[in-house]
Formats: C-alpha cells, structure tokens, sequence
C-alpha cells in the first residue's frame, strides 16, 4: 500500500472504497466488533453473578451497553464494507467508529474510577440523614 494516499481526502471520502486489500485488514475489521461483543458478553455475565454490588452493576452495565452498540455498529459497518454500498462502505466511517470507541472508553474508564468515590459520598450522606429520624 502507498501510504501518499492515506493523506489525499478522495481515498478517506471515496464512495466505492472497493475490497479489503489483506487478510490482517480484513481480521481488523471483523475483530474489532467482534471483541466488542465479547466485551458485553463477558460483562453480562459478571452483570449476573454478582448484579447486586452497586458499583459492580453500575460498571458492568455501561461495559454491556458499549460492547452491544460498538459491536452493532461495527458489524453494520463490515456489512456496508461488504456489499459495498456507497456512501456507507466510505473509510471515514471507520475513523469516525474508532473516535467514538475511543472517546467511549475514556468515558468508561474515568467513570468507573469515579464510581467508588462517589459511593462513598452518597452512603455517608445517607447515614448523616438517617442519624437523625427515628429507628
């Protein structure tokens, strides 16, 4: 592959991007949403198990959502790849795919490490209130 093209807009913006040039391409582009799933899957059934710690059900469920949506959304993009329908099947769509599962990730991440504080907070905020009714 001529890396010059990955700097000229018709090759990120084509409408008919044509096939998958390797078998590491192709492996990329199927296993990416496929880990996706898995991911959900995996958080599923921890979500399961243990569903009943709060900062577990909370953590396990926006892994679920992510995994689920990302994976859709990847494999809606192999299919328009495949079938190679305009507009859909452009690279673009791809880069943009990948900021959102960035940008997703960081989000879980920062929140996940947020959860256990915030916990925290609000059962002490709690208990200061119940201080005060009657048992």
């Amino acid at each position: 592959m001529n890396f010059q093209e990955l700097l000229k807009a018709s090759w990120w913006f084509g409408l008919r991007p044509g096939p998958v040039q390797s078998n590491i391409g192709e492996g990329i582009l199927i296993g990416l949403p496929a880990l996706c799933v898995v991911l959900a899957v995996v958080a599923g059934v921890i979500y399961a198990q243990q569903g009943k710690a709060p900062m577990v059900k909370k953590i396990s469920g926006s892994l679920i959502r992510f995994g689920l949506t990302m994976g859709i959304l990847g494999f809606l993009l192999v299919f328009f790849r495949t079938q190679e329908i305009p507009f859909l099947a452009m690279r673009i769509w791809w880069v943009l795919w990948v900021v959102g599962l960035i940008a997703w990730k960081i989000v879980l991440l920062r929140r996940s490490l947020a959860i256990p504080g915030q916990l925290e907070v609000r059962k002490k905020r709690q208990d200061e209130f119940l201080k005060y009714l009657p048992h």
